[in-house]
């Protein structure tokens, strides 16, 4: 059986869904099992499948930057095959490249600052808060037409699903590199493992080594590196994403500039056709950017709806990622150089 035979038979089955579903909620293996009533080792072959099949596609828990005293900023250019001369300027900060089509063919681009570098590029945005659906078997043949979408829309109410905003903290350099190795390797919970690599003792270690080779004489200790990191879990700076590359099963991402006074309902109903949402705010009021995933045999239906929901809305298609980055963290070390001197 080829690769993609053994993924539309793994796409086919609840079980497997479920299992992928609650692996996305950070919960272990065994909780799965409670929950699903299987076998913990019938969750960890599920998520060895998704490693194994290039599935895990990291980003499984985010970080609000805004509390950690940072600015995210988009900014669309123009297609070129040579990067803008802007975005060479601001690499330190570019979290993100994209090559997109919106009418014509161009580059959507984010950037991480941290708020006390004055000149800043693009228009502010918050980070995107994930709406996770719990995916129905089959996964790619659901009944999404307009009329099935809005019984369902009609239905919902407009509360949001979406974690809470993070509390501001002041970070320093210990907080800068939980937040880079969250985002990288996953949440380093001993007590919630579910088979990652990353434990809390291997996250000092990894840190030791960052400290030694930028040189820094910072104190690294297991019980500091745990209560900084619980510190952000409490303060919602830690919170969920989604890490499973579903262009690989047949997906489609999009984004799209939409205004909304019932935004969550949106998202919600999506949610009931096996679509990922997130949002991300932006300084105008109801107006919103929403990160859409769906099967690729459904965009006509796609379209369909969010012009009944918006009819001035903006849709771009993603065709290819450059550049996906964590936070700034060069900064951040030579910040913590300077502050030592």
């Amino acid at each position: 059986m080829n690769t993609e035979d053994r993924m539309r038979r793994f796409i086919e089955k609840q079980d497997n869904l479920d299992a992928v579903y609650w692996l996305t909620q950070g919960l272990s293996y065994r909780e799965i099992g409670e929950k699903i009533g299987r076998p913990h080792s019938f969750i960890q072959r599920v998520n060895n499948f998704l490693k194994n099949h290039g599935l895990s596609a990291g980003g499984q828990w985010r970080i609000d930057v805004n509390a950690m005293r940072m600015t995210k900023t988009f900014r669309f250019y123009d297609y070129s095959s040579d990067r803008p001369k802007e975005v060479v300027e601001n690499e330190d900060f570019l979290t993100y490249f994209a090559d997109i089509k919106m009418g014509k063919s161009g580059h959507f681009v984010m950037f991480t600052f941290p708020n006390e570098v004055k000149t800043k590029v693009g228009e502010d945005i918050s980070p995107y808060y994930y709406n996770i659906p719990q995916f129905k078997a089959p996964l790619l043949n659901n009944d999404l037409k307009l009329a099935d979408f809005n019984t369902v829309y009609k239905s919902e109410n407009n509360e949001s699903p979406l974690p809470p905003r993070g509390e501001a903290i002041t970070p320093d350099i210990l907080h800068i590199e939980i937040a880079r190795y969250v985002e990288l390797f996953g949440i380093p919970d001993n007590d919630k493992s579910t088979g990652d690599d990353v434990n809390f003792s291997k996250l000092v270690e990894i840190i030791k080594e960052d400290m030694e080779v930028e040189k820094l004489s910072t104190d690294v200790t297991y019980d500091i590196v745990r209560n900084r990191y619980n510190e952000m879990l409490k303060k919602n700076i830690i919170y969920p994403g989604f890490g499973i590359q579903m262009r690989r099963l047949g997906y489609i991402l999009s984004f799209c500039w939409i205004n909304s006074k019932e935004i969550y309902r949106i998202i919600k109903a999506f949610s009931h056709f096996n679509v990922v949402c997130a949002l991300a705010y932006t300084q105008t009021k109801n107006k919103y950017l929403l990160h859409l995933q769906y099967p690729g045999n459904k965009e006509i239906e796609i379209f369909d709806i969010l012009n009944y929901l918006d009819p001035q809305n903006e849709i771009f298609k993603v065709f290819r990622v450059q550049d996906n980055n964590t936070l700034p963290h060069p900064y951040y070390f030579e910040k913590e150089r300077e502050r030592k001197r």
